[in-house]
């Protein structure tokens, strides 16, 4: 829980400012007297706004301890593959706690940081790099959890397990393949996709 409040608040602090810039950046109001301009279809290439996608670390959000029960039920896990399953995960989550920790102070040090007005541009930016590269460890500890989380599956579990990482990948995954993802997600992995 504790996770999912700095999760979010981070992402507040981020992206609050970021449209306050973008909002004071809009165009004046035309005179009451012209003719509306034609709207324009918004896509990316003329959308009026951008909105970076969150963090990586929400993709990999079930490959954690808390997460066995629904594992098991949803992947239809055998006895041996839910106790290996669950020591594996629990074994994971022990070993990530002092990198999490590290993650969370960095995230507290860039956010104390940022809320100061005088601040310097080169402090908050190596702050920010260094909750960063926090986070891309525990990135790279997951991902190593999930590859070994595959190797006890067979294809139709992992197929399943791509079908439930498909609705965390969402934000980074294009309409093509998002759609691809929910129609069959055996062809598009969102770990370890393949051209």
């Amino acid at each position: 829980m504790k996770k999912t409040a700095l999760f979010l608040a981070l992402v507040c602090m981020i992206v609050i400012p970021a449209t306050a810039l973008v909002a004071q950046d809009a165009p004046p109001a035309p005179p009451a007297d012209s003719q509306p301009a034609p709207v324009q279809p918004r896509t990316p290439g003329n959308a009026d706004m951008v909105f970076p996608a969150p963090c990586l670390m929400s993709s990999l959000h079930i490959i954690n301890q808390g997460a066995v029960a629904m594992l098991s039920s949803r992947l239809h896990l055998t006895d041996d593959q839910k106790t290996s399953a669950g020591d594996m995960l629990k074994q994971a989550d022990l070993a990530l706690k002092p990198k999490i920790d590290i993650q969370k102070k960095a995230g507290q040090k860039y956010a104390d940081l940022l809320l100061k007005n005088d601040t310097p541009e080169p402090a908050l930016l190596a702050a920010a790099d260094e909750a960063m590269k926090a986070e891309s460890v525990i990135v790279a500890e997951k991902i190593k959890t999930l590859r070994a989380l595959r190797a006890l599956l067979n294809d139709q579990q992992n197929t399943e397990l791509n079908s439930m990482l498909a609705q965390f990948a969402a934000p980074w995954q294009s309409k093509k393949m998002g759609s691809k993802a929910k129609s069959s997600s055996h062809e598009h992995d969102p770990v370890n996709p393949t051209p």
